[in-house]
Formats: C-alpha cells, sequence, structure tokens
C-alpha cells in the first residue's frame, strides 16, 4: 500500500472526527484554462533591472521564457489525465482538509509505505515512485 498526502496525518494523535473519506479528480473547466491562457498572454513584465541578476528576484528574461511555456507548451489535459490515474480521496482532520492518494500494492503482504511532502511540494513529485 502507498499513501500520499498533502499531511503526515496517520501520524497525529488526533480523535477521529468521523469525516468521510470522499472520491477526488481533478477537473478544471476549460473556461478557468482559457482564462488562465488569456490573462497569461496579457502579461505586461517590468523592465528588467541592471545586471538582471537572481539577487533580488526572478531574472525578467527567465519569467518570460516560463510565462510563454506556460501559455504554449505546458499540456493542462494531460497532467490531469496523470494525476487522475492514481485513486485519490479527501477528508477532514481537526478541521483541514486532507487529500491524499492510495494505491495498493499488487505484491501480498507487503509493507505499507507512507510518503508525504512539504511545501513547496506536491504529491505528484512522489508519483514516479508508485508502479
Amino acid at each position: 500500500m502507498f499513501l500520499y498526502g498533502f499531511y503526515g496525518f496517520l501520524m497525529t494523535t488526533t480523535q477521529s472526527t468521523g469525516s468521510a473519506i470522499r472520491n477526488f479528480r481533478i477537473d478544471i473547466p476549460q473556461a478557468d484554462l482559457d482564462d488562465l491562457f488569456d490573462r497569461l498572454a496579457r502579461t505586461r513584465f517590468a523592465p528588467a533591472t541592471p545586471g538582471d541578476t537572481w539577487d533580488y528576484g526572478m531574472q525578467t528574461e527567465y519569467l518570460r521564457d516560463l510565462v510563454t511555456y506556460w501559455r504554449t507548451e505546458f499540456d493542462w489535459r494531460a497532467q490531469e489525465r496523470r494525476i487522475n490515474a492514481y485513486p485519490q480521496y479527501v477528508t477532514e482532520i481537526d478541521g483541514q482538509t486532507v487529500h491524499f492518494v492510495h494505491v495498493v500494492s499488487p505484491e501480498p503482504n507487503a509493507t505499507p509505505i507512507v510518503l508525504t511532502h512539504t511545501y513547496p511540494g506536491t504529491f505528484v513529485d512522489l508519483l514516479d515512485m508508485v508502479h
């Protein structure tokens, strides 16, 4: 069994609140993606600082390239398919919504593994570890 989540909630000593575990899928409406692409296309960049180094923040040219990548190359739908290929759930613990992925090992008597991530990472960073 593999369990991925935003919090190491299995380690808590909190009593169960009886919150249901619900199925979860990422399904961003196309209108929201269209709006994002439109806003990215209208991005107004500040002029580069003298020397334009990383000493005081992101380099302007790097930011321009990043915005172009998000507008023209990044395939959100492919990412949705990749993420949604794994069984995902949400529940509430101590008033916080907790999202997790639960994959059962095909191996009999496999040792359960709990993988958690920290900010600024996401559970997506761990998906390549699941087979």
